[in-house]
């Protein structure tokens, strides 16, 4: 897929002019200016349940090596995993810090693997309730 826009611009794949990500766009004025990409964020609400657990943000680096599930069964299972095998108290935020660096660790391994360049990333997990 390429798209081609006035100002000899265009998006192929998932980058435009091929240097730019999408994702990335939200301080890039000058493409801003000339419409070749939005600032306006996609959102999206949800219904809490007792049965949530956890939200997890994250930049591409991730969800372009996860699917939406894959990334939370991961850190699900890796929180609960290293609650398990704790023998003392329990530092969730310890626990919660290492499984974010895991999971990056893990989209870059997979980006590399894949003959792919590795992206940048950044990972939020909010517990919302207690699932350890």
């Amino acid at each position: 897929l390429c798209l081609c826009f006035g100002f000899g611009k265009y998006v192929a794949g998932d980058y435009i002019d091929g240097m730019l990500q999408l994702t990335r766009s939200l301080g890039d004025c000058p493409l801003h200016r000339q419409n070749i990409v939005s600032h306006e964020p996609v959102v999206r609400s949800s219904s809490l349940t007792s049965s949530t657990f956890f939200c997890l943000a994250a930049t591409d680096g991730i969800w372009d090596q996860f699917s939406s599930l894959e990334a939370c069964q991961y850190v699900y299972d890796q929180v609960r995993s290293s609650v398990n095998a704790c023998s003392g108290p329990v530092d969730i935020q310890d626990i919660l810090l290492q499984v974010s660096r895991a999971l990056g660790s893990e989209a870059a391994k997979r980006a590399t693997n894949s003959g792919h360049q590795s992206d940048d990333v950044s990972v939020l997990i909010l517990v919302i309730s207690q699932f350890w």
